[in-house]
């Protein structure tokens, strides 16, 4: 799979914009274990009625 990636950073990096950032092809495509782990200790829920008035208005704006 790295080898692909490397392969498609090699021929698509002329064409990627400098403000991008994008200079390795680490940058460009990251694999699940590459990224870092995400700190899941300061993560809030939102309650059953907050869940349900945003799945409420996300059936609203399908009917329309």
């Amino acid at each position: 799979m790295q080898l692909f990636r490397d392969l498609e950073f090699a021929v698509l990096s002329p064409y990627f914009d400098k403000k991008q950032g994008i200079k390795k092809p680490q940058d460009y495509k990251a694999f699940v274990w590459e990224k870092p782990q995400i700190d899941n200790s300061n993560r809030t829920f939102k309650s059953k009625t907050d869940l349900a008035s945003i799945f409420d208005k996300v059936d609203k704006n399908k009917e329309e």
